[in-house]
């Protein structure tokens, strides 16, 4: 439980941050990790309901474009871009 609490607290201080520099008000920065996140959560429960359906690619693009932002969000490279 520990390194789930962990894991969220440093995914939704740097998705904020990320946020805040790519010029978000710092009262809305804080709603970017939350839409991210919780875009990944519904996505992987519609593919897992859709799957093996004709449908279920709308879910996996949704999730693959969620896991991607929190990635380069997290990983810095987004910050690196911003910073040129």
């Amino acid at each position: 439980m520990f390194i789930a609490i962990g894991a969220f607290w440093l995914s939704f201080t740097s998705l904020a941050d990320l946020a805040a520099r790519s010029g978000i008000g710092a009262g809305q920065a804080w709603a970017w990790p939350l839409i991210v996140d919780d875009i990944i959560v519904v996505a992987t429960v519609a593919v897992v309901a859709l799957a093996g359906q004709k449908a279920a690619w709308y879910p996996w693009a949704l999730l693959i474009g969620g896991v991607s932002s929190s990635g380069f969000g997290r990983g810095g490279v987004l910050r690196v871009w911003l910073s040129l």
